[in-house]
C-alpha cells in the first residue's frame, strides 16, 4: 500500500485532534450503575415477560422429546430423512 502525503496529513490531523485525558480525569474512579438508578433501569411488559419465560408445559414436552431422541440415538434406531434435512436447511436459509 502506498501512503502519499495527503494520507499522512490526514493521519496527523486526526492524531492532533484526539483528546488526551488529564491525569485528574484518569485517576477519578468511574461509578458503576446502581440497581435503583432510573437511567439504567429496564421495565418489561407482561407480554415480554411471558415470552422470555418458557411455559412449564412446553419445557416438559421439549425434555420428553429430547429424551426420546437420545434413546433412539443410543440404540441406533434414530433415522433422519435426507429430504427432511435439506428442507430444513433451505427453510432456514430462506428466512
Amino acid at each position: 500500500m502506498k501512503i502519499d502525503i495527503a494520507q499522512q496529513k490526514y493521519a496527523t490531523t486526526l492524531d492532533s485532534t484526539r483528546k488526551i485525558p488529564s491525569p485528574k480525569q484518569a485517576e477519578e474512579p468511574r461509578q458503576s450503575p446502581q440497581p435503583g438508578n432510573s437511567a439504567f433501569s429496564v421495565n418489561l411488559s407482561a407480554q415480554a415477560q411471558q415470552t422470555a419465560a418458557p411455559d412449564r408445559v412446553d419445557e416438559e414436552a421439549r425434555q420428553a422429546k429430547i429424551a426420546a431422541i437420545r434413546e433412539q440415538l443410543a440404540s441406533g434406531t434414530y433415522n433422519i430423512s435426507g429430504k427432511d434435512v435439506a428442507k430444513k436447511i433451505l427453510s432456514l436459509l430462506k428466512g
